[in-house]
């Protein structure tokens, strides 16, 4: 949002005529700049607040930490809830850690299954309603779908990044369509979206569009 120089009226504008086109869901963190306009774009647009599915990225561990930490956790969905105003979020879930050393990461994630399990199930009554885990790595996605209230994993996926596809749970979020702007040669935006759309367990596709043409596009698809 922040490379593309609007007002915020011009921005409720896109996002109320977005809406109406029937896009029902919004990906948001704390850690993007964008963050604090879009609050004001979902406080004063015609955004249905209660119907609107909020995907939020949440952490824990961060980078720096080495053990899931619920109360850490509690805390960064609290400030989305109150961020928001409302009820309940989705979350896009990740364990960070140290990347730099995925045999410990993983080793430790698989020793705090039941831990996370049970927390999540315990968000799942009151903050939350679905869980995708963001996995960095297709070793720790393997492991992921053994924890039972994970709905499945939020991956790149698109013509450049497939290697995702075979450890896919049941429902699954893509990200990054449009490539991050490197497109194969041969695919339109329309080619792009259908591409993940039509993978059978990509359930949600999240657009990031930081140009007005890609809008348009977005509006033309819409009205197909």
């Amino acid at each position: 949002m922040l490379s593309v120089k609007r007002s915020l009226s011009k921005w409720i504008y896109i996002f109320d005529e977005l809406t109406e086109k029937g896009i029902d869901s919004f990906h948001v963190s704390k850690e993007y700049k964008s963050y604090k306009i879009f609050l004001e774009v979902f406080k004063k647009s015609k955004i249905n607040k209660v119907n609107t599915n909020i995907y939020t990225k949440c952490y824990s561990p961060n980078f720096d930490e080495k053990i899931y930490d619920e109360k850490k956790l509690n805390s960064l969905i609290d400030c989305y809830l109150k961020d928001l105003n409302i009820d309940k979020i989705n979350m896009q879930w990740m364990w960070r850690g140290n990347l730099n050393n995925e045999r410990l990461r993983c080793k430790t994630f698989m020793q705090s299954f039941d831990i996370l399990d049970s927390s999540f199930l315990n968000l799942k009554k009151k903050k939350v309603n679905e869980i995708y885990c963001f996995p960095y790595t297709i070793e720790f996605a393997k492991l992921v779908h053994k924890i039972e209230n994970i709905e499945g994993l939020s991956i790149y996926f698109n013509p450049n990044e497939t290697s995702y596809k075979n450890f896919l749970g049941k429902k699954n979020l893509g990200i990054r369509p449009l490539c991050s702007g490197k497109i194969p040669y041969k695919y339109d935006f329309e080619d792009l979206i259908n591409f993940s759309l039509n993978e059978k367990k990509i359930t949600k596709v999240m657009i990031s569009i930081n140009k007005i043409k890609n809008f348009k596009k977005l509006y033309n698809y819409l009205n197909v």
